[in-house]
């Protein structure tokens, strides 16, 4: 049996081997070269979606990694792999609203959408979200961009919109009238680490306030009062201790 490297194996042909020892170690190494040829979750994502089982594991990685250039982007970041995670919400108006997009004002009872896209800088690993949301009728659901190169379009043509408005579907310089050529203008969100650990330290502190609470009231109505205030001033020490560890977050935040 010819011996290869195993990144000309494919994975069907390593499953049709009958040395059952010999297939399970080279089923361990070619997971393994996948796994390190796999260096970011767009190629992993594109695996996911692209694998073909019949060609061998390099052919597979430079056909995903050319799908891959998909989610680069080309004048927003530069080179950077972005990702979109698009987020569209339907409500029903309980008032006359202005839309961005689709029919000028929807009234109440109506139903709109509201796109809010969540993006990623796989590169930085900064993440994104839109200063201000897009109001669209219902009509206009299926408009709003689905991944980053489609939202870099919308903005260049938003950008662009005096001066070349070519899609069919979307008229960019209404668009642009209704929403403003900065309409698709990204807010960094904060560290996320930190933004979770701010939020635990503040259900902490609600829960020791309330446990403080409960230790005042019965503090007068106890045989045993010493103990109790011990206890008490360990809960106030933990508040206090607590409400340092928030206020220090919040200062490195606004930073």
């Amino acid at each position: 049996m010819e011996i290869k490297n195993i990144g000309e194996y494919s994975w069907n042909e390593i499953q049709n081997m009958d040395d059952s020892i010999y297939k399970e170690e080279l089923k361990k190494e070619f997971l393994r070269e996948k796994e390190e040829l796999l260096t970011n979750r767009v190629l992993r994502k594109c695996y996911e979606d692209y694998f073909d089982p019949d060609s061998s594991l390099y052919e597979n990685y430079w056909a995903i990694y050319n799908l891959s250039k998909e989610y680069e982007s080309q004048f927003l970041f530069p080179g950077h792999m972005m990702m979109l995670y698009p987020k569209i919400e339907t409500y029903v108006a309980s008032r006359t609203l202005a839309m961005h997009l689709g029919a000028n004002f929807v009234t109440r009872g109506e139903r709109y959408c509201v796109y809010h896209p969540f993006i990623e800088d796989l590169d930085t690993h900064y993440k994104y979200v839109l200063q201000k949301s897009i109001f669209a009728s219902e009509d206009s659901i299926d408009y709003f961009p689905g991944t980053f190169r489609e939202f870099e379009e919308w903005d260049y043509a938003l950008q662009n919109a005096y001066y070349n408005n070519s899609s069919s579907n979307i008229d960019f310089y209404e668009l642009s009238t209704r929403l403003g050529s900065d309409g698709l203008t990204l807010r960094q969100l904060r560290d996320d680490a930190d933004t979770r650990r701010l939020r635990k330290y503040r259900k902490k502190l609600k829960e020791l306030k309330k446990e403080e609470n409960v230790y005042l009231k019965i503090l007068n109505t106890s045989l045993d009062r010493v103990l109790l205030e011990r206890k008490l001033l360990e809960i106030q020490q933990h508040i206090e201790q607590v409400s340092t560890s928030i206020y220090a977050l919040e200062c490195k935040r606004k930073k």
